[in-house]
């Protein structure tokens, strides 16, 4: 048995298989593609010898079938120690295997549609334009922002600037997005409370400037 280092992580694994996803694209959703079709090959063939879910010859088979050449050991490395996806169960000379720390989270990601990155479906294909999207807004620089202008008792005319430019610029695509991710709500929830964060935050700055 493999002893596993303690780490400390944000939310659940779906989160973070959807995270990944964001940071590390369609390499991402491959590797951990060929990992499910290998455990599911190992199922398939009953209670034969396993030492986990799938094994890295076993992945990097499925790769290969799927004709994506890249080694997938630097992902790996990634979904084990930065998002705790996998854990190591055995590690020897010439093998390696790891468990899912959530399997259905990966599954229910993933093979939903039953299609890999390059068979989207109309939705995933709208999954991906909302993602985009919000990935493009920059929203942590953004609550950052107005996190710390909200903390002053009055706002200068620097402050007021970076407000006005956040409402006439961000505000429509805020709003935007928020209609757009209600519509898949199961798969937005953390983005939508970043969103909902934004919008309270500007609800509050604009009160404070029309008091004053």
């Amino acid at each position: 048995m493999i002893e596993q280092e303690e780490k400390t992580v944000v939310g659940s694994v779906y989160d973070r298989v959807k995270m990944l996803l964001l940071n590390y694209g369609s390499k991402a959703e491959e590797v951990m593609l060929a990992a499910l079709k290998r455990a599911e090959e190992l199922d398939a063939n009953g209670n034969g010898f396993r030492f986990g879910d799938f094994d890295f010859k076993g992945l990097k088979e499925k790769l290969t079938e799927m004709e994506v050449k890249y080694n997938p050991n630097i992902l790996l490395r990634i979904m084990e120690r930065d998002y705790l996806i996998i854990e190591t169960t055995y590690k020897s000379g010439n093998q390696h295997w790891w468990n899912f720390t959530d399997r259905k989270a990966v599954e229910s990601i993933l093979l939903s549609s039953g299609k890999s990155s390059r068979e989207k479906s109309g939705e995933d294909l709208k999954y991906i334009s909302i993602k985009a999207m919000y990935a493009s807004l920059e929203p942590g620089k953004l609550l950052e922002a107005l996190e710390s202008i909200s903390r002053k008792r009055r706002l200068d005319d620097i402050d007021k600037r970076l407000f006005k430019k956040i409402v006439f610029e961000e505000m429509k695509n805020i709003v935007s997005l928020i209609e757009s991710m209600k519509e898949m709500e199961s798969r937005f929830e953390g983005e939508l409370k970043v969103l909902y964060r934004i919008v309270d935050l500007i609800d509050s700055l604009s009160n404070k400037l029309i008091k004053e």
